[in-house]
């Protein structure tokens, strides 16, 4: 009768009265050798790709060693090692760059992530660990009442421990107790919407459950008109300025913030803005338009050129003196400017000041009248103009002693020409 193998290690049985003259041979190689294999043998896995060991009876093989060693560098990619499913141990050394599973054909298996030393063993359905380098937190038991549920401990592909998928603390349910926590501090963050109770004023709390409530127990006594200030070492409750205490209206003063900022100001008496440091209001570049009569919505001071034309050219007009200025409150503009040609050019038609720095209001109500004084300007009887509505512009006349008045024309001017004017208008 043939010989037969044992079940696990694949040990060779010799059947009684075999192997006559070749005993020693098979007790060598089947036997002694695979036990030496069995206790002491290493398997050098060193290609990056999941492998099964291979198993054979009665002679060597990769599955019966007692050490499996994993040297591939494999990264990212964790690799599955398929071992036979009955009962063996074996001592798991990951010298590689990225986990080996230690599995059964058909089982879960062990993650033996990089750098970890472990000793797994079959438990009659698949392999578990039994002892590592690194401990598993998956599989810490016995750690109280409720703790394994609030940890919620698992283990990621890479072997790292992962706590609810990172934010410690949120199970379902369960109860944590007998846990002393650390002194917390600046690193501690998030949430405590689930905490109940208070933490007094003297353990970093305000010992209150609403944020009224903390504000008044932080605040010490709370008295009607006073308000929080600095007093140089601490803060207190302290009268407020007159300026800001409503039971005590009075001026703006002394005590005003060096900056401030107002939505509405609001005054029921006189607006006092005759300090020394004081009487300035300043309105935005762009003008905040109001439709109310009553609301000043604009102050602005410039300088604008004030120039010539006649009909409707310019052509060959120079001068030898030529500014401006104005003052806009609101929309009402008043000018102020004046021109010397040095020469009045060749066009022709109308005289007509141009350059106002806003235009006229479109409505008749708008028509504006200027007060000129002119040089080397030939009419008779008085000179005169008007700005006229939706135009940059004043149109010059001069009215006789009798009759209608007459529109000054290029024929009246000359290469001497000057005019200063004034006018106020609507914008």
């Amino acid at each position: 009768m043939a010989s037969t193998y044992t079940a696990n290690l694949g040990l060779t049985l010799p059947t009684t009265g075999e192997l006559s003259g070749v005993w020693g041979e098979t007790v060598n190689t089947g036997i002694t050798a695979l036990l030496d294999s069995a206790i002491a043998g290493t398997t050098t896995l060193s290609a990056d790709a999941n492998v099964t060991l291979s198993v054979t009876d009665g002679a060597a093989n990769q599955a019966r060693s007692a050490v499996i060693l994993w040297t591939a560098t494999n990264g990212a990619n964790t690799r599955n090692v398929t071992v036979p499913s009955h009962t063996k141990a074996y001592i798991v050394i990951n010298a590689g760059t990225g986990s080996v599973i230690i599995k059964g054909a058909a089982t879960t298996g062990v993650t033996i992530a990089t750098g970890v030393k472990a000793l797994i063993a079959w438990n009659g359905s698949d392999f578990v660990r039994i002892s590592s380098s690194a401990v598993a937190l998956s599989d810490i038991t016995g750690l109280g009442t409720g703790v394994a549920t609030a940890l919620a401990i698992a283990i990621g592909s890479a072997g790292a421990p992962v706590v609810n998928g990172g934010a410690l603390g949120t199970p379902a349910s369960g109860t944590l107790t007998n846990c002393t926590f650390p002194t917390l501090n600046q690193n501690t963050t998030g949430t405590a919407s689930n905490v109940t109770g208070t933490v007094a004023i003297a353990n970093g709390g305000t010992g209150q459950t609403t944020a009224q409530l903390a504000m008044n127990a932080l605040a010490g006594a709370v008295t009607n008109g006073y308000v929080l200030q600095g007093n140089g070492t601490n803060v207190v409750m302290a009268a407020a300025p007159s300026a800001f205490n409503p039971a005590a209206p009075g001026p703006i003063g002394g005590t005003t913030p060096a900056a401030g900022s107002f939505t509405t100001l609001s005054a029921t008496g006189l607006l006092d803005l005759s300090g020394a440091a004081a009487g300035q209001i300043k309105f935005p570049a762009t003008q905040n338009a109001s439709a109310d009569p009553n609301t000043l919505d604009d102050y602005e001071e410039g300088t604008w050129t004030m120039g010539m034309k006649f009909g409707t050219g310019t052509t060959g007009i120079t001068y030898a003196l030529q500014g401006g200025a104005y003052v806009k409150i609101g929309r009402l503009v008043t000018v102020t400017g004046f021109v010397a040609l040095t020469n009045k050019g060749s066009s022709t038609g109308d005289a007509i000041v141009t350059g106002l720095p806003f235009a006229v209001y479109n409505d008749n109500s708008a028509y504006s009248g200027a007060s000129l004084n002119c040089d080397a300007i030939t009419y008779t009887g008085s000179i005169t103009g008007y700005a006229a509505k939706n135009n940059s512009a004043i149109f010059l006349f001069y009215q006789p002693e009798t009759g209608a008045s007459i529109t000054l024309k290029d024929t009246n001017f000359a290469n001497g020409s000057g005019i200063v004017l004034s006018a106020p208008y609507i914008s």
